[in-house]
């Protein structure tokens, strides 16, 4: 285990020449580091994991979905933010994630004693890089779907069009999981609509997709 003094510059030198770095670390580490830390770090099972900046394709998508998510949203009683707030799954050992956007329904609620970590996610948008794809599918997705107050989960690919929704159903433990693959494919979340044509605007993905 890294030193607690030495641990964020560490974890800074190896994301130069790695995409996603694992470090074992207790909770307390990762919370003494996270607000400071110069880009997007996770927690999980007992390894803080580090991710290097995002590329400007990613930013290009994520500014998309947002710029739709709050202007159906701005109305109505839900907020909603980038991947600067974290979220708390609740697990043993804890577990901590920034999503990069999230809406909640209603008031903030947060882990006690924060200002930044988030509680009550009502949907969370993830843009999938190469490198984090099988982390966030079977890392991250399985915890998500354990938050009780969570009805949606998106992610969303960047080499080519393609989002996958999975929705709560009245059973809380079944999710439905859709998936829109074309440019003219438009993804609902209950009245919420996300054209692909939008999210995916002035990216140019080769001609056989």
């Amino acid at each position: 285990m890294v030193a607690v003094g030495n641990l964020a510059e560490y974890l800074l030198e190896q994301l130069k020449t790695q995409d996603v770095v694992r470090v074992p670390a207790s909770e307390a580490e990762y919370l003494d580091i996270a607000p400071e830390f110069p880009g997007k770090l996770e927690y999980q099972h007992g390894e803080i994991i580090a991710m290097s900046l995002a590329s400007a394709l990613h930013e290009l998508i994520v500014s998309a979905i947002n710029y739709l998510l709050f202007s159906y949203y701005k109305d109505k009683d839900f907020l909603v933010t980038s991947s600067n707030a974290g979220l708390q799954v609740s697990q043993p050992d804890g577990s901590y994630y920034q999503p990069d956007l999230m809406v909640t329904k209603g008031a903030w609620q947060f882990k006690e004693g924060s200002k930044s970590i988030i509680t009550n996610p009502y949907l969370v948008v993830e843009v999938m890089s190469p490198g984090t794809y099988r982390y966030d599918n079977e890392d991250k997705l399985p915890l998500y779907k354990d938050v009780p107050t969570l009805h949606y989960v998106v992610y969303a690919a960047q080499d080519r069009p393609y989002l996958t929704v999975y929705e709560r159903t009245e059973q809380p433990d079944v999710w439905l999981n859709t998936d829109y693959k074309t440019l003219d494919s438009v993804a609902k979340l209950g009245d919420l609509t996300l054209p692909l044509s939008e999210i995916y605007h002035k990216i140019t993905f080769p001609v056989n997709q």
